[in-house]
């Protein structure tokens, strides 16, 4: 999967984005560097899973199958994901993403 897709700037504007609204008096310069790259490391996480999920049942055999190639190609992969909208899927999971952020510690 072609991580241009995601668009890791839209990922790190997003997640800045997050943290000033979670923590709008900020906290220390070490915990928030550290809040969003884990932050970061789970919402691509997070994608990639939406990805696989939505994908048919064919073209989950073909990645099975192409994963356990030792010749990997990576072209093939852009091929199996091409069948479905990584932008709408990426963008659904991020928003689910930003409400479960935001909601934790309210409850």
């Amino acid at each position: 999967m072609n991580i241009d897709e995601i668009n890791q700037q839209k990922i790190e504007e997003f997640v800045s984005n997050l943290i000033n609204e979670k923590f709008p008096g900020g906290a220390g310069t070490q915990d928030l560097s550290a809040i969003k790259n884990d932050l970061q490391e789970k919402l691509m996480s997070k994608i990639e899973d939406a990805f696989i999920h939505v994908l048919p049942d064919q073209k989950l055999a073909e990645l099975n199958a192409l994963l356990e190639d030792e010749n990997f190609d990576e072209s093939r992969m852009d091929e199996i994901f091409a069948s479905i909208d990584t932008a709408k899927v990426a963008q659904e999971t991020m928003l689910k993403f930003r409400q479960e952020f935001l909601a934790e510690g309210k409850e």
